[in-house]
């Protein structure tokens, strides 16, 4: 893992261009003229000097010329991962991940970054693209000093429209598929936040079209039957959501990294089990999830929030202003790094099992203790 608290706040992003004809071939490749380039005896065929795009050993090629050449800077490889090439020098380093011809740089200093980004460049074709924004799918949002926000919520509901429509086309063929065992508890419906967030957004823009059914009954049918398997799809889910009873929210990114798409509850009014691991309830509030305090019997939030309050208190009152959870009986909230154990534990006065291990409480609230 990078320390991101030791390194600049820069992260960059670079494109090689042409990459792929950068490789040299390490054997013999031949292929038939191309066509409208032929030499007038037609027979002959042209042997390689370089790679070229739609050979298949273009993309090796082209790697193993750029490991070669950022090994030549002094560059290691990674011993965990091979696309993660580090150069430090005393106190100074610098960081690569490289996907395809796809590149980011990070370093300790700006001007280290500057120097090898002109050194590369010396040998390969660049384009600066600054500031990293999207990686593979991934948004970039810099926040403070070596602190970024991911989230994949942009590529599944720009960046892939398709993909879209078809993760929702399988989720309600399995919700309706098994929709007896998910209404009882016997199954559980597993999600990752960005599947969930664009479940959301999809029944929100639902709920809009529907709002015009009172006051544009025309326009609303215009609009329903354009689209009504889709419609029709989306409210199936939404009937069945709100009867599910057991739900599980687990990003797909490694521990300790938590997702940070903002969660929203809304849909789902019957939740009794909830289980939430490398989401981020501390980022943004979970939209409804205090509204479960009616119905939620059992929670387990694993990795997912940096103070208990963000979990089981309101984020615009006074915690003892916040209403309690009367139905709630277990809880855990493991591996969090939790340093304080504040005073929203009094909102869980039916609590029997409370699991706060692996954590990191150094002090308890003055009120809490006094309570």
């Amino acid at each position: 893992m990078v320390d991101y608290q030791k390194l600049s706040s820069k992260v960059w992003g670079v494109d090689a261009n042409n990459a792929f004809l950068n490789g040299f071939l390490d054997e013999d490749v031949y292929m038939r003229q191309c066509p409208g380039f032929e030499v007038f005896d037609k027979s002959l065929i042209c042997k390689l000097n370089k790679a070229i795009y739609g050979l298949k050993q273009a993309p090796r090629a082209w790697y193993e010329h750029l490991t070669t050449t950022l090994l030549h800077f002094v560059f290691v490889h990674n011993k965990y991962d091979l696309s993660l090439l580090d150069c430090k020098k005393s106190i100074a380093c610098v960081y690569l991940l490289v996907y395809v011809d796809d590149i980011i740089i990070t370093s300790t200093y700006l001007s280290l970054m500057q120097q090898f980004i002109s050194k590369l460049n010396a040998t390969f074709s660049l384009k600066q693209l600054g500031d990293l924004d999207y990686f593979l799918g991934i948004e970039v949002k810099h926040v403070t000093f070596g602190s970024m926000l991911l989230s994949q919520a942009k590529y599944i509901e720009n960046g892939d429209c398709d993909r879209g429509d078809r993760y929702l086309e399988k989720l309600v063929h399995f919700v309706e598929d098994q929709a007896g065992p998910l209404i009882e508890g016997a199954l559980v419906l597993k999600l990752n936040p960005a599947g969930l967030h664009y479940v959301q957004t999809r029944l929100e823009a639902l709920h809009e079209l529907e709002s015009l059914l009172s006051g544009a009954p025309v326009d609303y049918l215009r609009a329903y039957v354009s689209d009504l398997g889709d419609h029709r799809a989306l409210e199936q889910l939404r009937r069945i959501l709100r009867l599910l009873t057991s739900l599980k929210v687990v990003s797909v990114l490694p521990h300790p990294i938590r997702d940070p798409t903002p969660l929203s509850f809304l849909p789902l009014g019957c939740l009794k089990v909830l289980e939430l691991r490398g989401c981020d309830l501390s980022t943004s509030a979970a939209k409804g999830l205090l509204e479960l305090r009616h119905t939620l019997e059992k929670i387990v939030c694993h990795n997912s929030t940096d103070a208990l309050r963000h979990v089981f208190a309101s984020r615009i009152t006074e915690v003892k202003k916040s209403p309690q959870w009367n139905r709630l009986s277990f809880v855990s909230c493991t591996c969090n790094g939790l340093v304080l154990m504040d005073e929203s534990l009094q909102l869980l006065p039916a609590v029997e099992t409370l699991d706060l291990s692996r954590n990191k409480f150094a002090k308890v609230d003055k009120n809490l203790k006094n309570k």
